[in-house]
């Protein structure tokens, strides 16, 4: 039995769909995990493997929100880790791109240095490093979208129908990633996971700019909804033309190395994931 943490949210309701019986979804009805006195261990009876869906995402607010940015990204993840060594039960749990300074030029490898140019990264690091060291399982992705909650494509297809043009930054290069995509990934890989500890990139196969993607999403929706949306002009702007709370890395494309050599990627072209993740989120399911 897999057990999720976080079965309610993007990634989670996706790995859910997935595993099927297979796999035990908790929601923060159940244990919220903001709560220090949560005692998640009570949760892994019967689990074999856990997986940590959970976390703080709001990248700006986290600048602010402390509190909550920590908890979240770098306290709950070492808890979690910790109750499954102590239980002998595998444990995964989800990264991020940002705790990398977006200075590199090519694909950042899994042993990069880190070094976090914002809050939300900085908790994402100390929580890495809080599961690693209990030899537990991380794996880092980037740019996730998916049907179940907030996320750039929507973003943008709400704001091409209101305004009609859009302005888009296009000095931040990295790789869209679906969040069914990645629950696949992860369910495989804990199938028959490499011992721990484990660093792993996983992220889809195409790099790009915000730019870029903001046009293969209209794009994607025009294939999938003809006559819903015409043309929309789209213009590239500089990072500081669209400044934010929280800083963003220029350049975070991972390298998948080490999924690679287990013969878990590539994930599925950026333009099928689209439309289907189109094609879910205008489901009436």
């Amino acid at each position: 039995m897999i057990v999720v943490f976080g079965a309610n949210g993007m990634l989670g309701r996706e790995l859910m769909a997935l595993a099927g019986p297979a796999a035990r979804g908790l929601t923060r009805a159940e244990i919220d995990l903001a709560d220090p006195s949560s005692a998640p261990e009570k949760w892994l009876e019967g689990a074999s493997a856990v997986i940590n869906a959970t976390a703080y995402t709001k990248v700006d607010a986290a600048e602010t929100e402390t509190a909550v940015n920590h908890r979240m990204n770098a306290e709950v993840p070492g808890e979690l880790a910790r109750a499954c060594q102590a239980a002998g039960v595998r444990f995964l749990h989800f990264s991020t791109d940002y705790v990398f300074p977006g200075t590199a030029t090519k694909p950042i490898p899994e042993d990069a240095e880190c070094e976090p140019i914002n809050a939300y990264g900085a908790a994402k690091r100390l929580g890495e490093e809080a599961v690693l060291g209990t030899g537990g399982h991380v794996m880092r992705t980037s740019w996730l979208f998916g049907a179940h909650g907030p996320c750039f494509p929507k973003t943008m297809l709400r704001l091409a129908k209101e305004r009609g043009a859009l302005r888009v930054v296009a000095d931040q290069v990295g790789c869209p990633t679906a969040a069914a995509d990645l629950a696949s990934v992860a369910l495989r890989y804990l199938q028959n996971p490499p011992p721990g500890p484990q660093m792993l990139h996983a992220v889809g196969p195409e790099a790009m700019d915000w730019c870029t993607f903001a046009g293969r999403c209209l794009s994607a929706f025009r294939a999938v909804s003809p006559g819903d949306l015409g043309e929309v002009p789209i213009d590239g702007i500089r990072t500081e033309e669209f400044p934010t709370p929280a800083m963003r890395p220029a350049y975070s494309v991972l390298a998948t190395t080490r999924l690679d050599a287990l013969g878990l990627t590539p994930m599925r072209p950026l333009e099928q994931s689209l439309r289907d993740f189109w094609r879910q989120t205008n489901s009436p399911s």
